[in-house]
């Protein structure tokens, strides 16, 4: 699945195609290798409304109903079709039950009418650095499903998203691990408004057998560098601290900060780099102690 787009208006459409079946759309893709995958359309609207116009053959992925799952797997994990929207992951049981964290960013993407309409395949391909759904999908160490005619391969989301040579592949699955608890993730948005946020933050930390250490520690990172990221130091520096009292709370300070100097945020409209910086590690203190309750 690539980064969505439609034309503005028919005369500017060379070809448009919508394929009944996931092979059929392969075998399209095949032959038009430089075409523009529309998913949901959030994106397509977002670049009409800015003036962009685009008149590459499209490939209208809506009617792949085998897209559409959310179901576990017999390893324990959590395996959603890249059409779901983002109120079928807000709305589902089955992630509301084993993945939480992944429910909550998905209810603060847009509003009712974008949620209706984004699918999870759609905001991972278009790679938006400032995307809900990535920090907590990072942090749930999830892995795509890519595939062409006759082939599929799969990848970490964390390699997926700062790949900068694109092949042209459908984005088809996600895959992720359920957390029930210990998540937390906060977004900093801009005041009354929709779009991503100026930063957001997932942590997901499990308590070893013992509850004196941590067996998993994730922390990741939307709207702070080129890609979504999970930094390491930080997360290296809370993985060797005790599951409760003041020495968790200096670790805690500690990947806070680190955090700030692995991002490399830059300045725009929305945020200055230094404001990105500092809230990145007020966010990640906040999440720890959250998801440590």
């Amino acid at each position: 699945m690539a980064a969505s787009g439609v034309p503005a208006s028919p005369s500017t459409m060379s070809a448009y195609h919508a394929p009944a079946s996931l092979d059929a759309a392969l075998e399209l893709l095949a032959l038009k290798p430089d075409a523009l995958v529309v998913a949901g359309g959030t994106e397509a609207v977002r670049r009409l409304r800015g003036g962009m116009q685009d008149t590459r053959p499209i490939i209208a992925l809506s009617g792949l109903e085998e897209l559409r799952g959310i179901e576990g797997t017999s390893a324990g994990r959590i395996r959603i079709g890249a059409l779901v929207t983002c109120t079928d992951i807000a709305s589902s049981p089955l992630i509301a039950e084993r993945a939480p964290i992944l429910a909550q960013a998905a209810r603060s993407v847009g509003g009712p009418q974008i949620r209706n309409c984004a699918t999870v395949g759609g905001n991972i391909a278009v790679r938006c650095p400032r995307s809900d759904l990535l920090p907590p999908l990072l942090a749930l160490d999830a892995i795509v499903t890519l595939e062409s005619r006759g082939k599929a391969r799969q990848l970490s989301l964390a390699a997926y998203v700062a790949e900068t040579a694109l092949s042209p592949e459908l984005l088809t699955f996600i895959e992720c691990d359920a957390a029930p608890r210990g998540t937390c993730f906060l977004r900093m948005s801009p005041r009354k408004s929709l779009g991503p946020a100026i930063v957001n933050v997932a942590v997901l930390l499990l308590p070893a057998a013992n509850g004196m250490r941590w067996e998993r520690v994730r922390i990741a990172l939307g709207g702070v560098a080129g890609a979504a990221m999970r930094p390491q130091r930080a997360e290296a520096i809370l993985s060797v601290a005790p599951c409760a009292g003041e020495e968790l709370v200096t670790a805690t300070a500690a990947a806070a900060a680190a955090a700030q100097e692995e991002s490399t945020p830059q300045s725009d409209v929305w945020a200055s780099e230094w404001y990105r910086r500092h809230i990145t590690g007020v966010l990640v203190r906040r999440a720890i102690a959250a998801a440590c309750t």
